[in-house]
């Protein structure tokens, strides 16, 4: 049992240009599985881990720690896909149904997670940008009672 995995860095994929490299890419390298692994700088309209048939594609940015547990994932997948004809094979089917179980419930936990993710990067960036603003308006504050400070002193 052979994986392939195919990784872009250029634009221009889409959903059918990606099932079909993966499908050729099965058939250049005889592998059954293929994982596509997309540059999240370049990804368009797809979900972030999907997978369709023998095929993986998953979003992953490799200065991103972040995307690391998606690209896990999606090996794991895919691994899973290899050995899961193998264990059918062996009667393995309780541990099979657990390990399918388990990975489903890992895809879902992982659209969860990239949401929080966002919406904490959002929390972040507005509390940056709170705290820029009232560091501002502390200064502009002193400045102004300086100037009223200054000026009843004039008037004594």
């Amino acid at each position: 049992a052979k994986l392939v995995v195919e990784v872009k860095q250029a634009g221009g994929y889409y959903a059918k240009k990606i099932w079909e490299e993966c499908g050729e890419a099965r058939i250049n390298r005889q592998a059954e599985v293929c994982v596509f692994v997309m540059s999240q700088r370049h990804h368009k309209d797809m979900p972030l881990l999907v997978r369709r048939g023998p095929d993986v594609y998953v979003v992953w940015d490799g200065e991103d720690s972040a995307t690391d547990a998606r690209l896990q994932a999606a090996l794991l997948l895919a691994t899973f896909m290899l050995f899961r004809k193998q264990a059918a094979a062996a009667e393995r089917g309780k541990e099979v149904e657990r390990i399918d179980a388990a990975l489903i419930r890992v895809v879902e936990q992982l659209k969860w997670f990239e949401d929080i993710q966002t919406q904490a990067q959002t929390v972040v960036n507005a509390g940056g940008k709170i705290r820029d603003r009232s560091e501002r308006m502390e200064a502009e504050i002193r400045k102004q009672l300086g100037v009223v400070q200054e000026q009843m002193g004039g008037l004594r």
